[in-house]
């Protein structure tokens, strides 16, 4: 059985921007409140029409949409802009006629707004009043509908963008420049080459890197021409723009600049230039320029050039190129590839470059054969070279290291010595137990922490004994340490003790001893799991207890996934404690209790967000037929203005196989919220909507976000009819993402492996901490789950998310940062094996609402604080 306790940390950036709740109880009363904002639109006050498009700018464009298309024609400039903003916001086509009317109104302001929502928009309707738009005679008008056109991507607007690279105003050519750079066209290429001796400088610069991004090999001629150009910022753009074409006659020009150019300014732009090229010669220049004043630009060069430049840095490695061997080993570092294990480990024992560098480097690249080698390094007396090597060796650990590892236990070197303990952990060591026992029992603090998971995950029940110990005699941060590896134990011997703590005066320690025992007795029956189920009841049943007390009560109900407990949850439900009502709803998800559904029901209107996100994820756990009478809710909720109920509401619907949403859930493809998109792709998956295949291929070859590509891929494989774009996405250079091409061919993304018959036995605990390690309470989370299910909704009021019955395999936590727009940048694979990690991952805020997806990028590597590892138990 997998089980999982982990850490995770994040830096907050921003605050949330979400939207407010807009409904009431029972079935939301939608439409009454809308009726009564509505009236306020004929208010002779133009303020208060402005207020009410305001307000009904937060509820679902589906049901405003006939309320504010009509104020596009009101009387109050002021009024029309703001519906304006709303029709862009949610690409409300159906207002493109009136606003494109806006083109030739007097005022400027209603033209820019006109030509901005237009663009917002994307309806291809609008191309032909854009173009005529072009006539303005305000040079800021005519700069607006070149931008808009950009965002329309209508290819029968080339042309006349085009043509305003003739205007009379720089700042509109420079906008028809960067459009057409985004377009891609090639029409666009003779026209920009005459643009290279425009009189405007900017105009020069933006044209030779236009030609560059666009790739035609046609410009390189006059590229090299413009080298004369007087304008170093022109030369330096010409020289930017030979590299991204890669050209080979450009290199005889770029080689000698690089050697011996004007400025250190033009020789760094050659050495980036040569690193595209990633031509013989050029890398062996960079090479060479390692030592020379421009050092740094030809070092970014050759991790730019990346694999393409490691047998030439080998190479100079070998003596055979003049370079700094420093600098190499460096770069070598960087690119992390297996090919320069055996420069590397002759590197070792040289001393040309530090040690401590060349074992870093042997890290990055992850390569076996330098095992054996960092094993001795761990012998070295310099201290801070064992903590490189131990380091080093995270990616290759294996039990051939364990009598080492044993060994480090000891090491001076309090880094060294906790890592040493993290690894014996991971490996499951049972040779490890006795040393991280008298660790636990008289090591530092720090070591007596990490000795306590190393136990939990090992899973060694002959250290039961020795965690109780520490848990009464210990106190902060160890004893919730001893606790957790109790639970992961799950040695049953040690539940009358943990009973018997429970009639200690400290508080502290009846939590945690509560707390231990949840995992101990997890989803057992009989008496002592009788006896536990009856104590967490009387705490919930006797005010006084305290909060810490009461929600460790909640959590062995949950981990008891007794249904009969569901009546003892219904008060908290129902009562003023917003943090208890929270966790009770979370609670009932794990009981998974038909007799909870009239209470779920009813919190689906319940006034506060999380307890609404709660109670749709709740209803999801349940037998479909048991949620039958809740299916009007949860589409309602769909539609629910706030961030985490959507999301809920979308895995809720595909779980319980309900047909009747596939229509919303088809629109909810076209969420700004990445969450959105990735669970309402899965539930389209699960209830079979072929209608929506068209949309999901749409969504695995381009949506920005890894979770929405890889449920579009799972959701594909269900309907079928889409073989050929998944074995396009599983085939090496088809998604860019591991996780996403393994989804794509039907394996199971890099994680855990199973080690039990039981496929909803695993549970996740996971404490969510900033870079202090201070509890973040009621913040955002995303958790995905390893069937892809997407879960929201806010950690409690101690900083924790838990889950019952997940399914085995990898789960990802995600701690998003509210950036605008929710899809944010793909997100790479986390490294090392099943641990739930935060990354900073852009995943959510607005009501769903259609969006163009922004064009696909690679992967940026994801900001990954290590967690400690997850904690199978031997079989």
């Amino acid at each position: 059985m997998t089980r999982r306790i982990a850490t995770a940390l994040t830096a907050l950036v921003l605050g949330s921007g979400i939207a407010g709740w807009a409904g009431t109880a029972g079935a939301f009363e939608w439409s009454g409140k809308l009726a009564a904002e509505a009236k306020n639109l004929k208010s002779p006050i133009a303020e208060m029409r402005r207020d009410t498009v305001r307000r009904l700018a937060a509820y679902d464009i589906a049901d405003t949409r006939a309320l504010l298309l009509p104020m596009l024609k009101d009387g109050d400039e002021g009024v029309r802009l703001m519906v304006a903003k709303v029709m862009g916001q949610y690409r409300v086509v159906e207002a493109v006629p009136e606003i494109a009317g806006w083109l030739g109104d007097p005022s400027r302001d209603t033209k820019l707004r006109a030509a901005e929502t237009l663009g917002e928009i994307g309806d291809r309707a609008a191309t032909a009043p854009l173009v005529r738009g072009f006539a303005d005679p305000d040079f800021e008008v005519r700069r607006a509908t070149v931008l808009a056109l950009g965002r329309i991507r209508d290819p029968a607007a080339v042309v006349a963008i085009i043509g305003r690279l003739d205007d009379e105003n720089g700042n509109v050519k420079r906008a028809a420049i960067d459009v057409l750079t985004e377009l891609g066209d090639v029409r666009a290429v003779i026209p920009l080459l005459g643009k290279l001796s425009d009189s405007t400088r900017e105009v020069r610069v933006g044209a030779a890197l236009a030609l560059g991004q666009l790739g035609d090999q046609r410009a390189a001629p006059a590229l090299l021409r413009l080298l004369r150009d007087p304008a170093d910022e022109v030369r330096a753009a010409a020289i930017e723009a030979l590299g991204h074409l890669r050209a080979s006659i450009a290199e005889d020009t770029l080689l000698p600049l690089l050697e011996g150019g004007e400025t250190t300014e033009l020789r760094a732009k050659a050495a980036f230039a040569l690193g595209e090229s990633g031509g013989p010669r050029a890398l062996r220049a960079l090479t060479v320029a390692l030592v020379g004043d421009v050092k740094a630009a030809a070092r970014e060069a050759l991790v730019k050039a990346g694999p393409v430049a490691v047998p030439t840095l080998l190479a100079a490695l070998d003596g055979r190129i003049a370079s700094d061997p420093t600098a190499v080993v460096g770069i070598l570092k960087e690119l992390g590839d297996p090919r320069a294990t055996e420069a590397l480990l002759a590197e070792l024992g040289r001393d040309r470059v530090g040690r401590e560098l060349v074992v870093e480097a042997l890290g990055e690249a992850g390569d076996r054969r330098a095992f054996a080698a960092l094993l001795g390094v761990l012998e070295d007396k310099n201290p801070a070279l064992r903590r490189r090597a131990m380091k080093a060796l995270s990616r290759l650990i294996d039990g051939r290291a364990t009598d080492v590892l044993v060994k480090a236990l000891a090491d001076g070197d309090e880094e060294v010595k906790l890592d040493a303990i993290s690894y014996l952990g991971r490996l499951r060591s049972r040779v490890a137990v006795k040393p991280l026992i008298a660790l636990l029992e008289r090591g530092s603090g720090p070591a007596r922490m990490a000795a306590a998971d190393a136990l939990g995950m090992i899973g060694a029940r002959d250290a039961a004994a020795a965690l109780t110990r520490t848990l009464v005699s210990a106190r902060g941060d160890l004893r919730r340490r001893a606790a957790d590896a109790l639970a992961m134990l799950r040695d049953t011997s040690q539940a009358p003790a943990l009973m018997a703590l429970m009639k200690e005066k400290d508080p502290l320690l009846r939590y945690h001893a509560l707390r231990a025992l949840a995992g101990v007795l997890r989803n057992q029956r009989g008496a002592a799991a009788t006896e536990l189920a009856a104590l967490a009841r009387g705490v919930l049943e006797q005010p006084g207890g305290g909060l810490s007390l009461t929600m460790a009560a909640l959590d062995v109900l949950a981990a008891l996934r007794d249904p009969a407990a569901a009546g003892v949850l219904l008060p908290l439900v129902s009562g003023p404690d917003l943090r208890l009502k929270r966790a009770a709803l979370d609670t009932l998800a794990a009981l998974a209790a038909p007799a909870a559904v009239p209470a779920l029901i009813k919190a689906l209107g319940d006034a506060d967000p999380a307890a609404r996100a709660s109670a749709v994820w709740a209803l999801g756990r349940l037998p479909a037929r048991a949620a039958a009478p809740a299916l009007p809710g949860l589409r309602n909720a769909l539609r629910d203005p706030s961030w985490a109920a959507p999301i809920n509401a979308a895995a809720t619907l595909g779980r319980l196989g309900d047909k009747g949403a596939a229509a919303q859930l088809r629109r909810a493809l076209g969420s700004a919220s990445a969450p959105l998109r990735a669970s309402a792709a899965l539930a389209l998956g699960r209830i079979g909507d072929g209608a929506a295949r068209a949309e999901l291929l749409r969504l695995l070859d381009a949506d920005t976000d890894r979770y929405v590509r890889a449920n579009a891929a799972r959701a594909l494989r269900k309907l079928g009819g889409a073989e050929a774009a998944l074995a396009a996405a599983a085939a090496p250079g088809g998604d860019d993402d591991a996780y996403v091409q393994a989804i794509a061919a039907g394996r199971q993304p890099p994680g855990d492996a199973a080690d039990s018959a039981d496929k909803d036995d695993d549970w996740v605990w996971v404490y969510v901490r900033n870079f202090d390690d201070a509890p973040l309470r009621e913040e955002r989370y995303i958790m995905i789950l390893p069937d892809g299910t997407v879960k929201a909704g806010l950690s409690d009021a101690r900083g924790e998310v838990h889950e019952e019955r997940v399914p085995l395999g990898p789960v990802d936590v995600v701690i998003p940062d509210a950036i605008d727009g929710g899809g944010g940048e793909p997100q790479g694979r986390r490294p090392g094996v099943g641990v739930p990690p935060a990354v900073a991952a852009p995943s959510t805020p607005p009501p769903p609402a259609p969006q163009p997806l922004p064009a696909r990028k690679k992967p940026t590597p994801p900001v990954v604080v290590p967690s400690p590892p997850p904690s199978p138990s031997p079989r």
